[in-house]
This record gives C-alpha cells, sequence and structure tokens, in this order.
C-alpha cells in the first residue's frame, strides 16, 4: 500500500445491535467499538500462525498504543459515519420467529416455551412480570447501514496491509458488534461497492469475495495453524457450519437459537446431573477459568474467577437476498495449566462438533 489511501466501506447490521449510547434508549455507534473489533479479529486471524508479540507488533503499528511511554498513534485512522436508521426503544417486544423454532422444555411439570431469539438475546432482553418479554435497552433496528472510513496515514508493510485487510474480512464475514455479538446480534456485512474491493486486493485469492466463506478457504486461513491457540484465534482445529437459508433474518436468528438449545441439551444429557455444571461452563457464556497467583486452577469460586467467553460464535450472513445462520467453532487452550480440565474441555466441544454435524440442514464448511 502507499499512503495517503483511503477507503470508504459500506457496512449494514444484518440483526439488532446493541451498542450503548449517552442513555439506554438510544444506541451508538462509535469509531472506537469498530477499532476494538477490528484489533480482535486481526488477533483472531493471524494468532493460529503468528505468536502474540508478533501480532501485537502489527496491531499497534496499525491502530496505535497507549501503554505508558511507547504510547503512539497507528498509521490507520477510523472514522464512522453513522446512518439515521430506525432505532429499536427501549420496552419494546422482542421480535419473533417461524415457530418450529420455539423452545419447547418441561420445568417442575410444566410445559415452557421459549422464544429463541429471546434465549439467545439474554439480557437486552428480559422478562418483565405483567409485559412479557421486553427489550430492555435501545438497538440499531437490522437493516440499519454507516460507513467506516479509513485513511492510512503512512506507508504499510505487505505485512500490514494484509493484517488491515484480514481483520475487515474477519469482522465483516463471521462477526458482529455490540452486546450479544457472539449469540448472533449485531452481525455486520459488507454492501456492494466502495472500497472494499481495493482494501480485498492485499488477500491472496478471489475466494475472499465471497459473501460466504467457502471451503476453499480453509487451507489459505488453516493449514499450517496451531491447532488449539492459547487465545481465541483460528486454528488447526476451528469449524465453520451453515444453516439453512431463510427468507427473513428472524427466522435465521431463531434456527440459530434453537440449535444452540438443543445443543446444550444434548451434551447436558450425556454427562447427567452431577456434570451439568461443568458442561455448561465449558459452552457457556463465558466460560470461567479460575485465576490464583502461584497455583494451579482450582473450583471456580465467585469474585475470583477471569472470565473467558463461549468459544462458539454464531452469526447471520446475507446473500442474494436470503438469510444464512452461521457457526464459528474456535478452539483453544483454556486450560494451559492443568491437562485434566482442558481434556474435559476438549471433550465436550467435540461432542458440540458432532452434534451439529447430524443437525438436520447444516453444511459443514470448514471440516
Amino acid at each position: 500500500m502507499t499512503a495517503p489511501t483511503r477507503y470508504e466501506l459500506q457496512m449494514s447490521f444484518v440483526t439488532p445491535c446493541f451498542l450503548k449510547g449517552v442513555s439506554d434508549d438510544t444506541p451508538e455507534l462509535r469509531a472506537p467499538s469498530v477499532r476494538g473489533m477490528l484489533r480482535w479479529w486481526l488477533r483472531a486471524m493471524l494468532g493460529g500462525r503468528r505468536d502474540l508479540k508478533g501480532i501485537q507488533k502489527i496491531e499497534s503499528s496499525l491502530f496505535g498504543e497507549s501503554a505508558g511511554d511507547s504510547g503512539r498513534q497507528g498509521k490507520v485512522f477510523v472514522r464512522v459515519e453513522q446512518s439515521a436508521g430506525p432505532v429499536i426503544r427501549r420496552g419494546t417486544s422482542p421480535p419473533d420467529c417461524q415457530q418450529d423454532y420455539t423452545i419447547r422444555e418441561t420445568s417442575q411439570g410444566k410445559d415452557v416455551r421459549q422464544n429463541p431469539i429471546v434465549y439467545l438475546g439474554y439480557g437486552p432482553y428480559s422478562y418483565e412480570r405483567g409485559r412479557g418479554n421486553i427489550t430492555t435497552r435501545g438497538a440499531f433496528a437490522a437493516g440499519t447501514s454507516f460507513a467506516v472510513h479509513f485513511l492510512v496515514r503512512q506507508r504499510l508493510t505487505d505485512g500490514e496491509g494484509n493484517a488491515l485487510a484480514s481483520a475487515v474480512w474477519g469482522l465483516t464475514r463471521l462477526g458482529a458488534l455490540g452486546s450479544r455479538s457472539r449469540r448472533g446480534f449485531g452481525s455486520v456485512v459488507l454492501e456492494p461497492g466502495g472500497g472494499a474491493d481495493a482494501l480485498f486486493e492485499e488477500l491472496p485469492s478471489e475466494d475472499f469475495r465471497a459473501a460466504i466463506p467457502t471451503p476453499g478457504l480453509r487451507s489459505q486461513l488453516l493449514d499450517g495453524a496451531a491447532l488449539s491457540p492459547e487465545f481465541t484465534a483460528l486454528g488447526g482445529n476451528t469449524g465453520l457450519f451453515r444453516g439453512p437459508f431463510h427468507a427473513k433474518w428472524q427466522d435465521a436468528l431463531g434456527w440459530l437459537g434453537k440449535a444452540w438449545k438443543d445443543c446444550r441439551n444434548d451434551i447436558r444429557d450425556r454427562h447427567g446431573d452431577k456434570h451439568r455444571g461443568n458442561v455448561r461452563a465449558l459452552l457457556g457464556m463465558p466460560l470461567q477459568v479460575a485465576k490464583q497467583s502461584g497455583q494451579k486452577p482450582s473450583p471456580v469460586e465467585l469474585g475470583k474467577v477471569e472470565r473467558r467467553a463461549s468459544p462458539f460464535l454464531l452469526r447471520v450472513s446475507r446473500e442474494g437476498g436470503k438469510y444464512i445462520p452461521l457457526i464459528l467453532a474456535v478452539p483453544g487452550v483454556f486450560h494451559p495449566e492443568e491437562q485434566g480440565k482442558q481434556a474435559d474441555f476438549e471433550r465436550v466441544f467435540d461432542e458440540a462438533l458432532a452434534f451439529f454435524k447430524k443437525r438436520e440442514g447444516v453444511c459443514q464448511i470448514w471440516k
């Protein structure tokens, strides 16, 4: 890349995005939110093949750093232009999906039905007596568009250019923004036009231009990568699943909610109530890893844990007017100091992969 270079990328939310503004009623999309997720996806995209110090060097060169005396501006300035799209107000009812995806369970001898979108949106959606489920904070509605401007102020090396393009690709093909972004909310897609084509020239093949990641990308992204990196990153054991195409985003998100709930129930039933808490922690939100200075991890105690997020990322993509649910499975070394716990995690993770492989309507893109 040569400097100065400008890119304007047009993006939109496929599903509601919960990004808190100055009040709970009004969401706000700011450059730090986008830049933060680009940093995350840079590490996720490069982490299987590079050491952490090397990734941090590229990250700080692109986006800057503020630590101590070494603080500096990055080569890339990010600006966000928010559109005046529709906003979902606090207190409104959550969206519904087709009835086939309703979660049905028995609790205390009673049949219980749950909206799978509400299930995925725990927190932003909450039950209130006399009103039922309501939205607890404002959100950008599905379809809201916005522009992300990149100003490249200094010449980028080939590695830095590839890293920037990879981060944008990860966010807009696999990622999301805002609260509950790992559970399908705030899914982001690129709109046609703008500077995406020029930016993606930094990537090695035309496969990266497809709206849905292709099977051929697996070898380009994952061959030679560590099987399970020590932080959340694409590695040799990463899996990607695609659900059935839907005409509405609500149904695609509802399908994800039903599939995820069924997966958790299937694993819970395999292990029984005795190990129910451990299984929920391994797949849940978040995985909690005990943190004690100078000691091996011990059973989790309230207030003495380091939060670790779920290794499964759910997302809704869009292609040709259809909405497609995606499940990205990203294993890692979650218990580096205790092999027994790591083995437990890997066993449950593999059981979840096996569940999705057998799920009706599911196609495994990356194996």
